[in-house]
């Protein structure tokens, strides 16, 4: 466990592993507690270093109304800078992969590569988020079902059946410890709503990989399809039968596609 001192505290980050250097982003509301033990899996081929975003996790830093996405990366090249990291890969889901997007944008010269998980922007019309996912997650909410509900919309059905009581059990003692961050996950979404990438970002020049579970019930797949077609070059990539939560029950199909993916980029 490691700190990075900000004017208004302080930005949690953990690394494990050898190898070149993986930086892991999480998605909206979501500390580096909620990669489940994934990192793990990545750090036997990378060091990985887990990032808790403003007001999330053991991160001090409050995530300010003002605060954008940014800001979130230039936070992440501050841990690279104490590091002493000169390159990195990046991974990012969901908000995560906006903010690793902003990284290659910002700091191209600070990234090897990005992958970027059930994403979107605010680039073309349409749905960033599922409406019906989102009415399902606020009865949740109110019932005091807000888990089952994510598990829902974030878990396919059939890893559910098996690990679904599992993966319940740990949601609730993450949030045990942290508790639930609705004023951060507001001003995220208010971070998260002017996002754009397009003309910013060319495959050529800085590799990047887009990638969307097939069953994702929370962000409609058609955001990751469009990104990649905004980002000349690019690549695309789907991981049949998962769902937002891309790793869960998916765990060695992503492992690969991302030692690929950063093999090549390298």
């Amino acid at each position: 466990m490691a700190f990075l001192q900000r004017e208004s505290g302080q930005i949690h980050y953990e690394t494990q592993g050898k190898g070149q250097a993986l930086v892991m982003l999480r998605g909206l509301g979501r500390s580096s507690r909620y990669w489940l033990g994934f990192e793990k899996q990545l750090a036997k081929s990378f060091k990985v270093i887990q990032i808790d975003m403003r007001g999330l996790g053991r991160t001090s830093v409050p995530m300010a109304w003002t605060d954008t996405i940014d800001d979130l990366a230039d936070d992440c090249v501050a841990v690279l800078d104490q590091l002493r990291i000169g390159r990195a890969h990046v991974f990012g889901l969901s908000l995560g992969g906006m903010v690793a997007l902003r990284l290659g944008s910002r700091h191209p010269e600070r990234c090897r590569s990005l992958a970027i998980a059930n994403c979107s922007s605010a680039d073309y019309p349409g749905f960033r988020v599922n409406p019906l996912a989102i009415k399902d997650i606020v009865i949740g909410r109110v019932r005091g079902k807000l888990h089952e509900a994510l598990l829902h919309r974030t878990i396919p059905s059939a890893v559910a059946k098996v690990r679904g009581e599992e993966i319940l059990k740990q949601w609730a003692a993450i949030q045990e410890v942290e508790g639930l961050a609705v004023d951060c996950v507001l001003k995220q979404i208010v971070a998260a709503a002017r996002f754009t990438i397009r003309g910013r970002l060319k495959a050529e020049e800085l590799p990047i990989l887009f990638l969307y579970g097939s069953l994702d019930g929370l962000v409609p797949h058609y955001n990751t399809r469009r990104m990649h077609k905004l980002v000349p070059g690019s690549n695309l990539q789907e991981i049949k039968g998962a769902s937002h939560e891309i790793h869960v029950g998916h765990e060695p199909q992503l492992v690969s596609a991302l030692r690929e993916f950063c093999l090549q980029a390298s």
